[in-house]
């Protein structure tokens, strides 16, 4: 159903039965992706689209693909998002 030429996993039907989506970092980030598959030719159909849009490490899909999950229904995708942030503190007077 890919190319192989990214890292692609997590595969799911949609609801339908013509629709796989996965996980895939194809543009950079990891994103969720679907590939509408013809049932009675046996391929893939067109090219993956993506579904979400995560375009920053800062609020992204979980990085622990190991032992993430991604649940798909009919009206819903379900996914474990991850956000991070940081600060930096700049501290005076440390050497009293």
């Amino acid at each position: 159903m890919t190319e192989g030429t990214a890292y692609d996993d997590k595969p799911h039907w949609g609801p339908d039965g013509q629709t796989l989506y996965f996980v895939s970092n194809r543009d950079g980030l990891f994103n969720v992706w679907g590939r509408r598959f013809d049932g009675p030719s046996g391929s893939p159909g067109g090219a993956p689209f993506r579904v979400t849009s995560f375009s920053s490490p800062r609020q992204t899909i979980s990085p622990q693909l190991s032992r993430m999950q991604i649940a798909v229904t009919a009206r819903h995708l379900f996914l474990p998002i991850t956000e991070s942030s940081g600060e930096l503190w700049m501290l005076e007077n440390v050497n009293r």
